[in-house]
């Protein structure tokens, strides 16, 4: 079965074989520039009739080929560089990518689930076939309203940990009112940081770091104003210590209620325990 290659991996493929032909290239013009200066360095060694150049004249073809070649040799070296980088970036794709596939999967699932289905075991539900990480993704989404759609990792500053850069949507749906559902689009990262940051003292171990959550909401440019003040604290930036991440959640689902509701109804909500947030 031939796999259908996506337009991110078409774009690495052509990225990969253009550079692998230029330093082809450069190592061809390398050899070529390197035997025509070994044929100058003779040349004092023939009679008289042989020597078509002076000293000068002579002296100053080498140190042109001299400097060619050494600014080919520098170009060579870009482009090995360059390539090195190109093969850091493919694999980077590539782990994006399959979270990508992953991540569309659970969407469709998702997307169906969310859609009027008969209950009662009529009919098989798409996506039954799928493993059961996926079942458990499906279920936590429908728990918390919450879809990770993308997730890029990157080497946190102790102890070679990785911090973690999610991209989340949130959609509330009010209750029997689907015309109102609103979703809002963020960025959650994961950092591992020092308890005591004035502490001076090595990292030796987890115990002497935490993970905080900085939370980043995204496209509110699109979006009025007056619906912008409704979101509240969750309309600009901010950070939490990871054991929040429940209250975080419950401090979305209670502002989107409040939002919905509109003026003169954000009282009726319950008082609950507030968070411990950080600009």
């Amino acid at each position: 079965m031939r796999v259908r290659e996506t337009e991110a991996e078409a774009l690495m493929n052509a990225q990969k074989e253009q550079y692998e032909a230029r330093i082809t290239a450069l190592e061809k013009v390398n050899t070529e520039l390197t035997s025509a200066l070994a044929k100058i360095q003779p040349l004092a060694g023939f009679g008289k009739s042989s020597i078509v150049l002076t000293r000068d004249a002579a002296d100053e073809e080498k140190r042109q080929i001299e400097q060619e070649a050494m600014k080919w040799r520098d170009k060579y070296e870009e482009a090995r560089g360059q390539m090195k980088e190109k093969e850091q970036t493919e694999k980077e794709l590539k782990y994006e990518l399959e979270l990508e596939r992953k991540n569309g999967q659970a969407l469709k699932v998702k997307q169906q689930s969310s859609a009027p289905r008969p209950r009662g075991g009529g009919g098989e539900l798409l996506g039954s076939d799928h493993p059961p990480t996926l079942q458990t993704i499906r279920f936590y989404e429908d728990f918390t309203n919450l879809l990770i759609v993308r997730m890029k990792p990157q080497l946190s500053s102790f102890l070679d940990l990785q911090d973690w850069t999610m991209g989340c949507i949130f959609t509330y749906i009010p209750e029997n009112d689907e015309e109102k559902r609103w979703s809002l689009n963020f960025n959650l990262t994961c950092s591992w940081e020092k308890r005591d940051p004035d502490d001076s003292a090595p990292v030796t171990s987890t115990s002497d770091l935490h993970e905080m959550m900085y939370y980043e909401p995204l496209e509110l440019d699109k979006e009025s104003p007056e619906i912008v003040a409704r979101l509240g604290i969750i309309s600009s930036g901010f950070s939490f210590t990871r054991d929040q991440v429940a209250l975080f959640l419950r401090t979305l689902y209670n502002t989107f209620e409040e939002a919905v509701a509109g003026p003169g109804e954000e009282e009726k909500g319950e008082e609950g325990e507030e968070m411990s947030v950080s600009d």
